[in-house]
């Protein structure tokens, strides 16, 4: 119960910090998927159900906010918290391995995005984008995942010790 309310209220934390903080303070458009690091290390740490949860969730929530395209954000956003969870599972890796997965699942999911622009007209500089925008955020979003799967680790030690 008490992961349950910290993960409702870090995932209304992080909305706004998607939403209103790092829209406005970024470096040339670099900046931490927030949402997608919570819904990873949720997958990570406690079960991919939770991750699902607040990748669809908050992922509808964002579109709802600033996307013109309803459900193309949680699509996404769940597509890398499955990835993640079939190769990495809740299995005890060295952690460089966990984080090379999550960037690479990071950069896949914003190539599959570019892919759906260039679909919807746009036109997208890949080598560009994937040096200068994914690869860094990619880099920081893995890096925060790691973070915070420490940070929530303690707690499901309380509910080992009942168990």
């Amino acid at each position: 119960m008490k992961k349950n309310i910290y993960l409702v209220l870090l995932s209304i934390v992080f909305l706004f910090l998607d939403t209103a903080f790092f829209d406005r303070i970024n470096l040339y458009g670099i900046r931490p998927y927030m949402v997608l690091a919570l819904a990873l290390s949720a997958t990570l740490t406690f079960s991919v159900q939770s991750g699902i949860i607040i990748a669809a969730v908050c992922g509808l929530v964002l579109d709802f906010i600033g996307n013109p395209y309803l459900g193309l954000t949680s699509a996404l956003y769940l597509a890398a918290v499955v990835v993640c969870y079939v190769l990495v599972g809740r299995s005890n890796h060295k952690k460089l391995f966990v984080f090379l997965i999550m960037v690479t699942s990071l950069i896949a999911m914003d190539m599959l995005l570019w892919l759906l622009a260039t679909i919807f007209g746009a036109v997208v500089n890949v080598l560009n984008a994937l040096l200068l925008h994914a690869i860094p955020c990619a880099i920081i979003t893995g890096g925060l995942t790691m973070l915070l799967n420490r940070c929530l680790s303690p707690l499901l030690k309380g509910q080992l010790e009942r168990a």
